[in-house]
């Protein structure tokens, strides 16, 4: 097969589909509820497509249609010589076997969609794949990486105090290897609220994407202490970031590459990268203040993930309880009206402002140990421990709280 220059490169296209005509209007439902602009609809399957591939660059996500369980080895074959490693791929066909179901899981393959299928199927594959893999990690490890978003109902709930506590209790009290991303390159505050410079890597991150690696992120991530990396900015207002759609996808697949959990602090303008995020998140957390503007837009988001997505109902946790107590929702009331309970809340404390103000975590705080209780249950249920699991550790390991609020590491 001869092959063009831009055969295996990631392009800028959005997805890809290679399948029979019955599939189109599901797939182009799908793209259009998921905001991608950037879509090419083919009739044809799995070998079409590596025809195509051979002369073009490759999508973030690419659906193909495979015909038979007995010609797809040499199919896929085929296809994976001219595809970029980073694109995600999906099969369809009518093939209803789990064996086969389980080959391509081993192949790599995202997810299967046995035909016909709903733009909601196609839409909640896309979002995490339709295929369960093995989980071989140990007893004492993260079973799988995990991808946790943060986002703030409003702007000053302190979202990014919330994130940055959760990926270092991750480190310090779990021992996960985390990535803390600020995915706001004019005003994120992630590198401040550590009292650190921000690095200079995530502009060319978002408008390079096919950049980065390894190498670029042990280049431009900053680490206040082993087993931390942040990759943030402050860039100038002045300048016009020209963010790549693909930049999501690549980055994330670069900090998979180093990282078991990757902790994001997303803005709020709803980019192709937030979008990203939002549909590859194991877990989705909402920081709001108990007032009736932040309930609204927290349930603007919730509607968001939840119908558009088709992903699980976030999170909530509440911050800055107590600062107008006359003017309140209580947790009560604003789970009436989410519909769901209320995971953490934390009140206002002056020394929580004074902490997150000189730029240090709450653990380096030792009146503070108690007030980050709230933070560490769900942490503790992200990575799949309950509070049992975790105090044995600690008299197993004659550590506790004192050992945690030196830093161990």
């Amino acid at each position: 097969m001869t092959t063009h220059p831009a055969s295996g490169t990631l392009g800028h296209t959005q997805l890809i589909s290679f399948a029979n005509a019955s599939c189109a209007d599901a797939v182009a439902l799908a793209a259009k509820e998921l905001g991608f602009t950037q879509v090419k609809i083919e009739t044809g399957d799995v070998v079409k497509a590596a025809a195509y591939f051979a002369q073009n660059a490759s999508p973030e996500i690419l659906i193909v249609e495979i015909d038979n369980a007995q010609e797809a080895p040499g199919q896929l074959d085929a296809l994976a010589d001219v595809v970029n490693p980073h694109t995600k791929v999906l099969a369809t066909g009518t093939v209803d076997s789990i064996r086969f179901y389980q080959w391509l899981s081993d192949l790599g393959i995202e997810g299967y969609l046995l035909q016909p299928f709903s733009a909601g199927e196609l839409k909640t594959a896309i979002a995490k794949g339709n295929i369960k893999k093995p989980e071989t990690a140990g007893a004492n490890e993260v079973k799988t990486q995990k991808i946790v978003a943060v986002i703030g109902a409003r702007g000053g709930v302190g979202t990014t105090m919330i994130a940055t506590n959760l990926a270092a209790l991750f480190v310090q009290e779990h021992h996960i290897t985390t990535a803390l991303v600020d995915l706001d390159p004019y005003f994120g505050s992630v590198a401040l609220a550590l009292d650190l410079e921000p690095g200079r890597g995530l502009r060319d991150a978002l408008e390079k994407p096919d950049r980065v690696d390894g190498l670029f992120l042990e280049r431009v991530m900053v680490k206040p202490f082993a087993g931390l990396g942040i990759l943030s900015a402050e860039e100038p207002l002045m300048d016009t970031i020209s963010m790549q759609p693909n930049a999501g996808e690549m980055i994330f697949a670069a900090l998979r590459e180093k990282f078991t959990c990757m902790v994001v602090d997303l803005p709020r303008q709803m980019n192709p990268v937030t979008r990203y995020v939002l549909m590859q998140a194991d877990h989705i957390i909402i920081v709001a203040e108990p007032q009736i503007t932040s309930l609204r837009d927290t349930l603007r988001i919730k509607d968001y993930v939840v119908d558009q997505l088709k992903r699980p109902v976030p999170l909530v946790v509440l911050n800055k309880v107590g600062v107008s107590a006359n003017n309140e929702l209580s947790a009560k009331d604003f789970a009436k009206n989410y519909g769901h309970e209320v995971s953490a809340q934390f009140h206002f404390l002056h020394d929580i402002v004074a902490a997150t103000a000189q730029g240090e975590l709450l653990s380096a705080t030792p009146k503070l140990n108690t007030a980050l209780n709230p933070l560490r249950s769900i942490a503790r249920g992200f990575i799949g421990k309950d509070a049992a699991e975790e105090e044995k550790e600690e008299q197993e390991s004659g550590g506790g709280i004192l050992s945690r609020l030196k830093g161990r590491k």
